[in-house]
């Protein structure tokens, strides 16, 4: 046998060839995969399989090389998506991310990029992250937009986080820093271009509190008046080009609550759209590609919806 199986004769979760191909030589397309990895953080087969859709359309032969990828040990299974192993949601995917071996191998051929990608200590959360802006990613090379990542669009910054960001809670002045989860931008050509600030939430963080000092949606949007709505991020981040905010939160309570929220405290508010996607609610299971995030309206309060995809 080739590979430990278990009692039903399938491939174990983290069984890699009896003999690892330590000779392993990476083609065009597996470059493609480990450089989106490399860009975006831990990923679906299937988001791995539409970047390169166009290409390649049979899914048989794409598990193959997938499997070829993971068996060279380029890539790895990060444990955490087992908590969802006894889920069958579109097929159960497997999550895939570079190992030191596939970073090594983008680094000696001058393919590595310095990525900003999700951090912190909550895998999910940077699961959740990843897909969203993998998802954009593939949907603006679809729609002939350029997408824009994170250590582009903040080369001139150098970081993603803001320092002492000053709003008003409850009629007093406060200070606080803010680290969107992911900042990016979108080249729509012809001039059009619109930087995005993105905040995901796995319904982790309280949408009101009386303690300023608490994480909160109200203080979020209350620091996000000062630096999207008073441009504070022109300074932060150098850049000059309009921004909006990204939420997506996982159920429609949280969506209607940060709505309701966002008028309480702006007003009708032109620059935040508010998205959802219940696949990271817990327990949580990897989703197909979300296009309802590039292609579908997103509410806004107070003003008509906004959606990625331009109409023009």
């Amino acid at each position: 046998m080739r590979y430990k199986t278990d009692t039903l004769g399938r491939r174990t979760f983290s069984s890699h060839t009896s003999k690892p191909n330590r000779s392993f030589k990476a083609r065009r397309r597996d470059v493609e995969w480990m450089q989106f990895l490399n860009l975006h953080g831990p990923l679906s087969s299937e988001y791995l399989f539409q970047l390169t859709y166009d290409k390649a359309k049979n899914r048989d032969n794409f598990n193959k090389q997938i499997l070829r990828l993971f068996d060279g040990q380029m890539i790895y299974k990060p444990i955490q998506q087992r908590a969802t192993d006894p889920d069958t949601r579109n097929g159960h995917f497997h999550v895939y991310d570079l190992t030191e071996k596939g970073k090594a191998y983008l680094k000696a051929e001058g393919l590595w990029v310095d990525a900003v990608r999700p951090s912190g200590n909550d895998w999910v959360h940077q699961f959740m992250i990843s897909s969203i802006t993998a998802t954009i990613d593939i949907m603006c090379r679809r729609n002939g937009y350029r997408y824009i990542p994170p250590h582009e669009y903040l080369a001139r910054a150098g970081s993603a986080r803001i320092e002492n960001v000053p709003f008003v809670f409850d009629g007093v002045r406060r200070e606080r820093n803010l680290t969107p989860d992911a900042v990016f931008a979108i080249d729509y050509g012809g001039g059009s271009f619109i930087a995005y600030a993105l905040e995901a939430d796995r319904d982790t963080e309280c949408g009101e509190t009386a303690d300023w000092r608490r994480k909160s949606f109200k203080r979020s949007v209350l620091q996000y008046r000062e630096v999207i709505g008073r441009k504070l991020y022109r300074d932060a981040y150098k850049r000059e080009a309009m921004m909006m905010l990204l939420y997506v939160t996982v159920n429609p309570g949280n969506a209607e609550s940060a709505l309701r929220i966002i008028g309480e405290q702006i007003g009708p508010c032109p620059y935040i759209a508010v998205g959802l996607e219940n696949a990271f609610e817990t327990p949580f299971y990897p989703p197909k590609l979300m296009t309802h995030l590039f292609e579908e309206p997103l509410a806004r309060a107070g003003k008509g919806a906004w959606a990625l995809k331009k109409t023009t």
